[in-house]
């Protein structure tokens, strides 16, 4: 049976709005895992996706939002799966150093070289956290990126994200 595996954001959870949106529409495994830590955060994640992946990888497809699209896109890239982003962190060593201070230099061992074998990134020009350009400039080649007007960070183009999974799924 299709999947979905959905990642969640900094100081997020797995009941979230995007998180329960996608169960709206799919089978969605989800876990809040430990945000600040990132060696934590690794290993909690690393043990869920296997855990679930263990049983039947089959057609499942990781979603993740903000640093949940960070991890995402290192989970696609090393376990081979298709991925879609949500305003992607493709920085977080930067962008949450404020928040966890040098601690954050630990993002960069996960920096992934690719977004898997297929990205669909979603990203919204009214993002006041992670600007959009940032996430064009990180992810072109790698990906296919949807951009969109207006929106925020929560990112409201919830149609599109679930049109975007329910593609990723029928590949």
């Amino acid at each position: 049976m299709p999947r979905v595996i959905y990642i969640h954001g900094f100081r997020g959870s797995a009941d979230s709005a995007k998180a329960l949106l996608l169960a709206e529409h799919f089978q969605v495994e989800r876990d809040t895992y430990p945000t600040e830590s990132v060696e934590l955060a690794h290993a909690h994640l690393d043990r869920f996706l296997r855990s679930h992946l263990g049983r039947d990888a089959g057609r499942t497809v990781l979603v993740g939002s903000s640093l949940g699209g960070f991890w995402a896109r290192w989970f696609a890239h090393t376990l081979q799966l298709p991925c879609v982003l949500v305003n992607p962190a493709t920085a977080p060593w930067d962008s949450l150093q404020p928040h966890l201070g040098p601690a954050a230099a630990g993002f960069k061992a996960f920096d992934a070289p690719t977004s898997g074998p297929r990205a669909i990134v979603l990203v919204e020009k009214g993002d006041e956290v992670i600007p959009y350009e940032q996430t064009v400039r990180a992810l072109q080649g790698t990906a296919e990126i949807r951009v969109f007007e207006g929106g925020d960070h929560s990112f409201v183009h919830r149609d599109e994200l679930i049109a975007a999974v329910r593609e990723q799924l029928e590949t």
